[in-house]
């Protein structure tokens, strides 16, 4: 969420997006404001995106992209295995990786380069310095590498620009997406990298349609702002969008309804046929749902002891949870699970327990339940 002053340049009932571009994380939201009597409520339109595409990535991008292909594959390995004891030496490098990225502000920087100490790999490699870099730059004329003395390189601002304009580049493509869905109106910008002229620039020139373009000035107060106003009151953002469609694993009676593919599942309980490994939707994706509220199904225990698996997929409808597209991709995801053992206490004739599945704002909470006594058993998953 953005501060007051940006929200003032929106109006009532447009929608628009907030893209929130810290120094680590990207968030984007689709909202439209609505007053009530006690101030206002925002209302979501278009599922939370943007998880994928933070700066903590230009982090990753450098030391997989960068790191690795200069000193080697076994080489990064070798200090990774061992990075116990080079904790010290591994912490001081991934802060001047971070320094690289936030010293980067403006294109007339690539004709400099950023300075890292890279002796930690020193031990782990039997190639000279000099050589890697010459074999690097072969590979990556772009990025040319420098040594200063011994293990301190000089890296080009062009990597950083490359790493962040291909983020942008994908975050830019959700925006699109998203026009394309939601008569958008604004577009907010908030967050550190919200002052980043580069992303200004590829903005103005990528297409968009959205004729108000709105910039915090002060993104920190901005974010504190929002976090405070949504601690107090989570129904300030209502309804949400589900992002995915939700579920647990479960079984079903037979009856030939699943013989489709479910016959190869079939096993017999009780002298019935059952039908294992079924998705039992409880939230499809775009839903709208209220914060906190349960959504409840029940179920019958076929033993003392039972593991609940949490699944989540892209898709509103699908029938297992080892379903596979063309490709051979799996189409669900399991993304939690959980148990809920009764023992003795579990009684064949009253064997029913109820399941409960509620959104919080970025989790997941699900509860087990068996009805005969009121054991229980709960987990809470980030839904990300």
């Amino acid at each position: 969420m953005g501060n007051l002053q940006i929200f003032y340049c929106i109006e009532d009932q447009y929608p628009y997006i907030l893209c929130d571009l810290g120094g680590g994380t990207a968030d984007i939201v689709t909202q439209k404001k609505h007053i009530t009597e006690s101030g206002y409520t925002f209302e979501e339109l278009y599922p939370p995106v943007g998880g994928d595409y933070g700066a903590n990535n230009i982090n990753a991008y450098f030391k997989d992209r960068v790191l690795k292909k200069l000193f080697g594959e076994k080489c990064y390995n070798d200090v990774m295995d061992n990075i116990i004891t080079l904790y010290h030496d591994w912490i001081e490098l991934e802060k001047k990786i971070e320094e690289f990225k936030t010293s980067f502000y403006n294109t007339s920087q690539l004709i400099s380069s950023f300075q890292i100490d890279c002796d930690l790999f020193s031990d782990y490699t039997e190639s000279k310095v000099e050589e890697l870099i010459k074999n690097f730059n072969t590979q990556n004329p772009n990025w040319k590498l420098t040594l200063n003395r011994k293990w301190k390189i000089f890296f080009p601002y062009q990597i950083i620009f490359d790493l962040m304009q291909e983020l942008m580049t994908n975050i830019i493509d959700l925006i699109l997406i998203i026009e394309k869905t939601v008569d958008v109106k604004s577009l907010i910008f908030t967050g550190g990298a919200s002052l980043s002229p580069i992303l200004v620039d590829m903005i103005q020139n990528c297409g968009l349609e959205i004729f108000n373009y709105v910039k915090s000035h002060n993104p920190e107060v901005a974010i504190a702002y929002g976090a405070v106003l949504f601690s107090y009151d989570h129904n300030i953002i209502s309804p949400r969008k589900a992002k995915y469609t939700f579920g647990i694993k479960s079984c079903k009676e037979w009856k030939g309804k699943y013989a489709n593919g479910g016959i190869k599942k079939k096993y017999e309980i009780d002298n019935s046929d059952m039908c294992d490994n079924l998705f039992s939707k409880f939230i499809t994706r775009y839903d709208n749902l209220r914060p906190d509220k349960e959504i409840i199904k029940s179920y019958f225990m076929m033993e003392s002891k039972i593991n609940i698996e949490l699944y989540k997929t892209e898709l509103d409808d699908v029938t297992y949870c080892d379903e596979k597209n063309e490709n051979g991709e799996l189409k669900v995801f399991k993304f939690g699970e959980f148990i809920i053992d009764v023992g003795d206490e579990f009684d064949i004739d009253q064997r029913k327990a109820i399941v409960k599945m509620k959104m919080g704002g970025t989790f997941i909470t699900a509860t087990a339940i068996y009805c005969k006594t009121g054991k229980n058993a709960k987990i809470t998953c980030l839904y990300e």
